[in-house]
Order: C-alpha cells, then structure tokens, then sequence
C-alpha cells in the first residue's frame, strides 16, 4: 500500500497478552511479543510488559539485578513508585508518572524493586526499543525523567503525556513516539505519525474504536496500526486509557537471546 495516499491508519492485528514471571518470580502482563503480535510486526519494538500489583513483593533493588544489551529500556511508572539500580551507579527513584531510559548499548545489569514509599503497590510499563546494529555498541547510560517534566497536550477529550516526542526532555536512538492517552468517554483522539513509523497501541484502561475502521480493543489487549499518517480513537462507554508506541523500523535480522539482542 503506497503511505502516500495513505492518510487515516487502520488495525491490521488485534492480539491478547498473557501472564508469565519474571525476575523473582512477580506475575506481569505481556502483550508483546506473542504468537499473535511479534517484533518484527512492530519493529522497532521488542517487547512490552505490563505489572500492575496490588501488593508487589518487597525486595531490594540488587536482589532483581540481570544484565542487558543491544537495545534501549523505558520503565514507566503509572502507580507507586520504583528503585531501579543501573551498573555501579547510585540507585534512582522513579515516582509515579515518570520514567527510567536506560540505554543497554554494549551492556549494562541492572534491578529494580518497588520503592520504601510504595506500600508495595505497583502499576509500571516496561518498553524494550531495539538499537540499530550500528549503535549496538555504544556506551550505556540511564535518565531519569520526573512527572512534572513530562509534557502534557489537551486535545478536545484527550489528554496525553508525552513520554518521547515533541517537548520530552527524553530522547532515544530510534526515532519514536510514545504517548500514555487519556480520553474521555465517548470521546475522541487524533494523532498525527510520521507515516514511515510503525508500532502498537495497547490499552490500559477501558475500550474502544482505533483506526480507520473503528476497530474494538479492551482492555489488555494490544493492537498493531497499519500504514498511513494519522491514528483515531473513538472512547467507548467509559474513559479509555491507552499506550501509544511508534517508531522508525530499522529492518535489520532481530538476533535475541534472552536478555541480549545483537
């Protein structure tokens, strides 16, 4: 399909997540990767996971401590708050409302834990964006993004955060946007994206029409968007919340192993 006559995207897959364990044995949602929504559907996205608990285990942050490479990490916390320890360096908070990038590049460990001032709840995105073989070996390094530093843009029923893209303070080596949106119910979103990125919305909260075709997604479920410029969301009954990932693809061979992508 030629994206240049291409201008309101559409669905081309609607998939479920499912629950696994990870690190220390905490139960997260993982809409991607799954038989149904797999990388290279969405390159430049690797993986999405999802922990949203009540009460997370109380554990120190250099209990959870593995390593990494080959790509960029973006936690995003949207309840409690979490400490996440990367290499040598001191431990840094993250509060609710804010992120962590911890660019992997030729390697680095890390482990994160929720906060003293949690009370062990925990509600968080973790985001895996792959590096492009010619910056695989770059130094590592993290950043820490406060709430308040993360922009806000109102529009019409929407509200969105821009967690990378116009105004973020939070830059990545893979050109992308990511956008955590709030929408009114019955209310609708527009956005417009650069039309030779791709990648997924997944939704938090709610349900609701995406795309061209007005397709239903709930909650936990995530949807790949197809080709064009500009995405719609139509609300259903009740406030829908969802998480926008968009990015240039790199189309390079995806060489994972575990915790490794070379």
């Amino acid at each position: 399909m030629n994206n240049e006559t291409v201008k309101e995207r559409g669905i081309t897959t609607v998939g479920d997540s499912y629950t696994t364990l990870e690190g220390p044995g905490i139960p997260i949602r993982r809409p991607l990767p799954t038989r149904t929504v797999r990388p290279v559907d969405v390159d430049p996205f690797l993986l999405l996971d999802h922990a949203d608990l009540p009460q997370m285990p109380k554990f120190a942050a250099g209990q959870g401590t593995h390593h990494h490479r080959g790509f960029e990490v973006i936690t995003y916390v949207l309840e409690g708050s979490v400490d996440d320890q990367p290499g040598e360096g001191p431990i840094q908070h993250i509060e609710k409302g804010g992120l962590q990038k911890i660019t992997t590049g030729s390697g680095i460990s890390h482990g994160g834990a929720p906060s003293d001032g949690s009370a062990g709840r925990v509600n968080a995105l973790q985001i895996w964006v792959n590096l492009a073989r010619k910056d695989k070996k770059e130094p590592p390094l993290s950043q820490v993004v406060a709430a308040k530093d993360i922009p806000e843009v109102k529009t019409g029923a929407s509200l969105v955060r821009v967690l990378v893209g116009p105004g973020s303070p939070t830059r990545l080596y893979t050109p992308a946007l990511l956008l955590d949106v709030a929408v009114q119910a019955n209310g609708n979103f527009t956005w417009d994206i650069p039309s030779s990125f791709q990648g997924y919305a997944y939704v938090l909260e709610g349900d609701g029409h995406f795309g061209v075709d007005a397709e239903p997604v709930k909650a936990t479920q995530i949807a790949v968007i197809g080709p064009g410029e500009g995405l719609t969301v139509r609300a259903g009954a009740i406030a829908l919340r969802f998480f926008l990932a968009a990015g240039e693809p790199h189309r390079e061979p995806i060489r994972w192993d575990g915790p490794y992508v070379d």
